[in-house]
């Protein structure tokens, strides 16, 4: 997972969710400077939205995803 923009493959965008929240927590450790509890606290939001935006084998078509999906999550402050 990558998130190369242009790649014409067609399941360019398509990773499993937890592939997805575990490059999330090291980009934002790795590149943005975050602490591990910083990390954790995101991880477990973006996991339990891509849990709602994933098929049923848990894996998520990235670029389909919408800027805007109403899941009814509310995020608290970390």
């Amino acid at each position: 997972m990558n998130g190369d923009v242009g790649d014409d493959r067609p399941d360019a965008g398509r990773v499993v969710a937890e592939d997805a929240v575990g490059a999330f927590a090291e980009y934002l450790c790795n590149v943005k400077g975050s602490s591990s509890g910083t990390a954790e606290c995101y991880s477990r939001h973006v996991r339990s939205f891509l849990a709602r935006v994933a098929d049923p084998d848990g894996v998520v078509d990235l670029w389909s995803v919408p800027a805007f999906v109403d899941t009814g999550i509310r995020l608290p402050s970390c």
